[in-house]
């Protein structure tokens, strides 16, 4: 996410820096380098104008940022939560488990399932009050309700003004006008600043922080490696065709294609053999 903002936002930011020193009689295709042929129609226009376009480009950054954000933090919260609800099935805070979710999983033996759904969806309070059911109450998304359902309307109204709407029916052509300017003023009536949107950031920055320190300490622990090489080890060609991580050669031993696969899983690459023989050894007692 960061690599994806910081990259655009500072090129734009560049080329900023070097249209305010040009007029429209200046070549600014020649004074950013941009003089391959690709750019001769899209281009082909003053140095004004163009500055205009980067900054609707700019304004449009910051709002796919947003929804990709949002994207990314529900993603991390249903993984995190069912992450949580995998290795402590009674939900239990603390360590020993009242159940163990490794010993399930090596046996295949299903419990009823926790409903996870109305921690991402919905509004922030009720998302809020649906963790809190489970895990305990977590201050900071406490916290955070206001801000982050501040970005749930914004992504939402972002997704909404490209979404389809229920009007009189009208002909295709006067529908391809009305979306035309519906597009056009969705820039309009949707803007985030810079300045609001890192604040997003560092908010869902914040809650991630919170929310791993309370599901490791009290729920997931130590989960989550022995619970990959379980999944991995039933069946690594499979698993490894399904996830897009090679690591299995057919020369070498179980033990070192698992040292490799949990290496490239974990990225890291000098991932000791002692300790991967702890995690097998661990996992085999199950």
């Amino acid at each position: 996410m960061n690599s994806y903002y910081w990259g655009a936002a500072s090129s734009i930011a560049a080329v900023h820096g070097v249209l305010r020193h040009l007029s429209d009689e200046d070549n600014f295709r020649s004074k950013l380098g941009l003089n391959q042929k690709r750019f001769d129609r899209a281009l082909n226009h003053t140095t004004s104008k163009y500055e205009a376009e980067v900054k609707v480009s700019d304004a449009w950054h910051r709002l796919a940022a947003l929804v990709i954000l949002l994207s990314a933090f529900e993603r991390y919260m249903a993984a995190v939560t069912s992450l949580a609800v995998a290795s402590d099935p009674s939900l239990t805070p603390g360590f020993p488990k009242v159940v163990e979710g490794l010993a399930l999983r090596k046996h295949n033996v299903r419990l009823a399932e926790h409903d996870l759904v109305n921690v991402v969806k919905g509004d922030w309070s009720s998302r809020a009050a649906a963790y809190a059911r489970l895990f305990g109450e977590n201050t900071h998304v406490s916290n955070a309700i206001g801000e982050l359902d501040a970005m749930r309307r914004a992504r939402n109204q972002i997704a909404h003004e490209f979404a389809t709407v229920e009007r009189q029916p009208i002909g295709p052509h006067a529908a391809l006008l009305v979306g035309a300017r519906q597009t056009a003023a969705a820039f309009n009536d949707v803007s985030v600043s810079e300045k609001r949107l890192l604040n997003w950031f560092d908010v869902v920055r914040g809650v991630v922080r919170r929310v791993d320190e309370q599901l490791l300490r009290d729920f997931i622990g130590n989960y989550e490696v022995p619970a990959l090489y379980l999944e991995w080890a039933a069946d690594p060609v499979g698993f490894e065709s399904a996830s897009g991580v090679s690591a299995s050669l057919g020369r070498y031993s179980k033990e070192r294609n698992a040292k490799r696969f949990l290496g490239l899983a974990m990225n890291k690459p000098r991932l000791s053999m002692a300790y991967v023989r702890s995690v097998i050894t661990f996992c085999n007692a199950l």
